[in-house]
């Protein structure tokens, strides 16, 4: 959303240098919140449909851009478009903060850990 208003290299440059340390927390974090979403047992193939999607979205994107921008004759509209897709990207992994939130747990305070100053490494030698 933001790129049609980088008017000049610098600017450019700037926005290329925060899009690309956001984008790595979005590329290294998604095999962490596949797993939490998909579970242990369902891994890998919950990673294989994750990355085949983003590989078919990677393969359609460029030439259904390509043809936005032959009929629109501005890549404005294209940048608007990739800005909302990833905003709502975004959104939908947030989301999940509160889909899957793990359930607290009590710590019963009678089953309070030795506070003993023993060495347990000793074993009693």
């Amino acid at each position: 959303l933001l790129v049609p208003f980088c008017d000049n290299y610098s600017k450019l440059a700037v926005f290329c240098l925060v899009w690309g340390g956001f984008i790595a927390f979005h590329i290294s974090l998604s095999p962490v919140i596949v797993c939490q979403f998909v579970g242990l047992e369902l891994y890998s193939s919950g990673l294989g449909l994750s990355l085949m999607f983003r590989g078919i979205t990677s393969l359609a994107a460029p030439p259904l851009m390509g043809a936005i921008r032959d009929f629109t004759s501005s890549f404005d509209g294209l940048f608007v478009i990739s800005g909302i897709c990833l905003i709502i990207s975004a959104l939908m992994h947030f989301s999940l903060m509160w889909i899957n939130r793990p359930a607290k747990v009590e710590i019963d305070q009678t089953h309070k850990t030795n506070e003993s100053h023993e060495n347990p490494a000793a074993l009693g030698v």
